[in-house]
C-alpha cells in the first residue's frame, strides 16, 4: 500500500514537470513556478487562440464523459470487491477458530485469565 502511494505522489510530480515542459516548447514562454491553480488556467488560456479554445473545451468534456461512464463505475466495482475480498478472510479466520477445538479452549483460558 505504501509503494502504491509513493507511485501516486511520484506519477503527480512527474505529469507536472512534463506538463510544464510541453507548454514551454509548444508556446515558447514557460508557465510561472509559483502561481496557483486559477492563474495557470488564465495563463495558458491568454496563450491560446479561440478554435484552440473550444477544443480544450470539448477535449474537457469528453474526459468528463469517460470518466463518469467508465472509470468511476469501475472504482466502485474494484471497492466493492476488495470489501468482499476482507470480509472473506475475516470470515474465513473466525471458521477456524471455530473449528479448532482445542485453540478456541486455550483462547477462553487465556481471555478469562486476561479479565481476572
Amino acid at each position: 500500500m505504501l509503494y502504491l502511494f509513493l507511485v501516486l505522489i511520484v506519477l503527480f510530480f512527474l505529469s507536472d514537470i512534463f506538463f510544464r515542459k510541453t507548454f514551454h516548447m509548444l508556446y515558447g514562454k514557460p508557465i510561472p513556478r509559483n502561481a496557483n491553480t486559477k492563474e495557470v488556467r488564465e495563463f495558458t488560456m491568454s496563450m491560446m487562440d479561440e478554435a484552440e479554445k473550444q477544443i480544450s473545451y470539448e477535449e474537457n468534456f469528453e474526459v468528463v464523459v469517460k470518466l463518469s461512464n467508465y472509470v468511476l463505475p469501475l472504482s466502485l466495482i474494484a471497492i466493492f470487491l476488495v470489501g468482499i475480498a476482507f470480509h472473506t478472510i475475516i470470515k474465513s479466520r473466525g471458521v477456524i477458530y471455530v473449528r479448532n477445538q482445542k485453540f478456541r479452549e486455550e483462547l477462553w483460558q487465556e481471555a478469562s485469565l486476561v479479565r481476572d
